[in-house]
């Protein structure tokens, strides 16, 4: 199932934090299982693909109409338990990391463009026909040190946390609505999903 968001969350900040508690049961054969996904206000996703975790945006100063400028990293999935996947991205540092459970498994270098920005589709978290399960979803507005993403861990977001844009804890257990926490970002499911708890 997906969650289709009213609007783009990320509005081409400088400097952001996307972290996500997610189980993957068939993560080596999931072709493209998105997490979180959007076009307007920056290409950004967080995915599950073949086997490895991925965090990616498009630093392409603007132009979603470019093939390349995608900066990527990624990372084994090492079984189909629980892990916390953290994506930071610092245009201001010229950096793009990622974590797997608050340790560091890749980075690399971006340029200081702004990410591309197309009108085609606000943002959703998660995607039909796959079979993963997304617990939370937290997305902060700037590049969150170590001690901070080693911090996050099931329902330790109140709502009132620095720099908090966004936060889903799908602790709903019915119904196609999913509340974000300040009221912001409520989106609607789309598909059939199940539930399992963390």
């Amino acid at each position: 199932s997906s969650l289709i968001l009213p609007s783009a969350i990320i509005n081409d900040g400088a400097e952001f934090t996307i972290t996500a508690i997610v189980k993957a049961n068939d993560f080596e054969s999931e072709n493209t299982s998105y997490i979180y996904k959007q076009i307007i206000g920056g290409e950004v996703c967080l995915k599950i693909e073949n086997g490895n975790i991925w965090f990616q945006c498009k630093a392409s100063y603007g132009n979603c109409f470019t093939s390349g400028s995608w900066v990527y990293l990624n990372s084994p999935i090492l079984d189909d338990d629980w892990h916390i996947y953290t994506g930071v991205y610092n245009r201001n540092e010229g950096i793009l990391e990622l974590y797997v459970d608050g340790t560091l498994m890749a980075s690399t270098f971006i340029n200081n463009g702004s990410l591309a920005n197309c009108d085609l589709y606000d943002a959703e978290i998660g995607q039909t026909n796959n079979n993963i399960f997304i617990d939370e979803i937290a997305i902060f507005n700037y590049a969150q040190d170590l001690t901070e993403i080693q911090s996050f861990e099931c329902n330790s977001i109140s709502g009132n946390e620095n720099g908090l844009i966004a936060y889903w804890n799908f602790n709903e257990g019915y119904g196609t609505e999913v509340q974000e926490i300040n009221g912001n970002f409520n989106g609607v499911l789309s598909g059939s999903y199940s539930i399992e708890n963390s």
